[in-house]
């Protein structure tokens, strides 16, 4: 994996904006770089792959066991009154989750608390779908 330089878009706040993504910068900061990016062989995007499958379906057999446990439940802070919700939900293997996966190989050119797996409920991906559309031809 190659991180490339390049100089940012003058105008990638607005378009952020535009696109619905308001929280581009967060105490005055930005909340992502716009002067790299990242250059991967056919073989490592594919690597990527089968190891964010694999990490999936470890996360998968996590929830599998926490919705089976009340002592696990509340340790993962899930509240009480939607604990019939989310054994229903995963019962009826609803899609309500996805998953943002960051890889540890990056962990020179990012700072250690981006190297997480975060789960995020669907109303989110409006969000993220909605900022990055028309991204493409800019």
């Amino acid at each position: 994996m190659q991180r490339i330089a390049i100089s940012e878009r003058p105008d990638w706040r607005e378009k952020a904006t535009e696109f619905g993504f308001r929280f581009h910068t967060m105490h005055g900061e930005p909340y992502w770089c716009e002067d790299a990016y990242y250059q991967l062989t056919l073989a490592q995007i594919e690597q990527l792959e089968d190891v964010t499958a694999e990490l999936h379906q470890m996360c998968l057999q996590v929830v599998d066991k926490v919705v089976k446990d009340e002592a696990l439940l509340t340790k993962f802070r899930i509240p009480k009154h939607t604990w019939d919700f989310v054994r229903d939900s995963w019962h009826q293997r609803q899609p309500s989750l996805y998953s943002r996966l960051v890889s540890p190989g990056m962990a020179k050119a990012t700072p250690n608390y981006f190297r997480t797996t975060r789960i995020r409920p669907p109303r989110c991906m409006k969000r993220h779908f909605s900022s990055g559309y028309g991204w493409e031809t800019s």
